[in-house]
């Protein structure tokens, strides 16, 4: 129960996240190299940046698993990709109006990615060095 306090942000946000998947999208144009720079991109780099950064600040609050706590790295990242590549499938094949895009997976991978920087950005380098170094306590 307290991991579900701790984690409760990240399962909220989550959840924000699947309603905006079934979302109808417009219709959009043609996929371009300046596509990588258009503002659902970065929506969506966002939207994992958060989403990651707090299942990370959930892992790491709770004390009751340590694995979970010193693998909130490793499991953050693998949840965030997860849902990122489930969503994704989710608009290509359940949502009428939604499609699966490319580049909109990569986008929430790199969103992925900058959630843990946010983390040690955030929380500082003693906390995450401890993280990473999985044996220090």
């Amino acid at each position: 129960m307290v991991l579900l306090r701790h984690l409760s942000p990240a399962i909220a946000w989550l959840l924000l996240i699947l309603l905006l998947t079934g979302m109808p999208a417009k219709n959009v144009p043609e996929i371009s190299f300046w596509d990588l720079f258009s503002v659902d991109k970065l929506a969506h780099t966002i939207i994992y940046t958060i989403f990651v950064h707090l299942l990370m600040v959930g892992f790491a609050k709770q004390r009751k698993l340590d694995t979970l706590y010193f693998y909130c790295i490793e499991f953050s990242i693998g949840i965030g990709m997860f849902f990122a590549i489930f969503t994704e499938l989710m608009q290509g094949t359940i949502f009428a109006t939604r499609s699966f895009e490319w580049l909109d997976l990569l986008a929430n991978f790199f969103g992925c990615m900058l959630g843990i920087v946010m983390f040690r950005y955030i929380y500082g380098k003693k906390i995450f060095e401890q993280i990473k170094n999985k044996y220090l306590i």
